[in-house]
């Protein structure tokens, strides 16, 4: 789609000349004449663009993503399909956070030894110390980050379903379910914590008052596509349920049409960087879905990113304590 239509200055401001009858001399239009009607025609076209046109630029670009990762999924190429569909989610994410914030893929470590398992998505803090050991080359891509510096961790799908285990089996590699394990693993192995409520500063210097950050990192599942069924009220619970072991989850959201978050009894969309309400007694679980027809598409991934951005606006990273780090005595 483009904003500002080609168009020819010959062709606008051609006119039809008559057969020169002889001794008549036809006048050129004055220059200001033609500098007037070519201004007219560029105010005219250059119509300024809405958010709407920005965010369906994003949308094509989610459905040409799905429709290459599904390809290399047909030709069974799974893992190309997957690290194309994280790749693509880093890089949006880099270009929408602001360069206080780093993206990135690899494994949380804390100040006991302790390392995660591989996580698909790690945003950190830049503002203090938030890598350990970069592994950047032709052939690997990841990261060793300080937990401190974590401020929200992501599990990604290709096509997000919500099959569960069967006895025996697996769960499905794309199942809501093991994403939810699998961010779980990630939390417990090095005890990052949802219900922080210390307050810190930018640059990770913990505040004596109540003013300043909280650092209880976003966790959320992205998926290009999904298959989720919340009409039925059995899986609904399920799922809602999953949500709130621990970690609680925040987020799940799939450009392609789909948005749950923890919510408030009115099922308000909840941005709890503070961690209040994780141990609530009462859970709630709000979520819109593109196909029902309540709301179009570029409208959830409008409020998906912006659930995202509104609350790594209010959290900040601390300070590690990075002698212990380094120290292997």
């Amino acid at each position: 789609m483009a904003f500002v239509e080609n168009f020819s200055v010959e062709s606008d401001v051609k006119t039809e000349v008559p057969a020169r009858v002889p001794g008549v001399r036809i006048p050129p239009l004055p220059i200001f004449l033609i500098s007037f009607i070519i201004l007219t025609r560029i105010i005219k076209m250059q119509e300024s663009p809405t958010y709407k046109d920005i965010l369906e630029i994003i949308l094509s670009e989610n459905e040409a993503s799905i429709k290459k990762h599904l390809l290399a999924s047909k030709i069974k190429n799974i893992r190309i399909s997957g690290d194309y569909t994280e790749q693509r989610f880093r890089s949006l994410l880099s270009s929408l956070l602001p360069q206080r914030f780093g993206v990135t893929t690899g494994h949380i470590m804390n100040s006991e030894k302790k390392i995660s398992p591989q996580c698909d998505i790690i945003i950190v803090d830049k503002m203090v110390v938030h890598t350990l050991l970069p592994f950047d080359s032709k052939d690997i891509f990841f990261d060793i980050v300080p937990m401190e510096s974590v401020v929200a961790i992501f599990e990604v799908k290709s096509k997000l379903n919500d099959q569960k285990a069967k006895e025996g089996n697996e769960e499905d590699s794309q199942s809501i379910f093991k994403a939810i394990n699998q961010l779980k693993k990630i939390v417990t192995e090095v005890n990052i914590s949802k219900n922080n409520k210390e307050k810190y500063l930018l640059g990770g210097n913990k505040t004596s008052n109540e003013e300043g950050f909280c650092t209880n990192p976003l966790i959320g599942i992205l998926a290009s596509e999904y298959t989720l069924d919340m009409t039925k009220e059995k899986n609904k619970q399920n799922i809602t349920n999953a949500l709130f072991e621990s970690p609680a989850i925040d987020v799940i959201f799939s450009p392609d049409g789909f948005l749950g978050t923890r919510s408030n009894e009115n099922k308000d969309f909840l941005i709890d960087p503070s961690g209040n309400n994780v141990n609530s007694k009462k859970r709630y679980f709000a979520y819109i879905d593109e196909r029902e027809g309540k709301f179009e598409k570029s409208q959830i991934i409008s409020k998906g990113f912006a659930f995202i951005l509104t609350y790594l606006q209010d959290i900040v990273g601390r300070c590690p304590n990075i002698i212990k780090y380094f120290d292997f005595k």
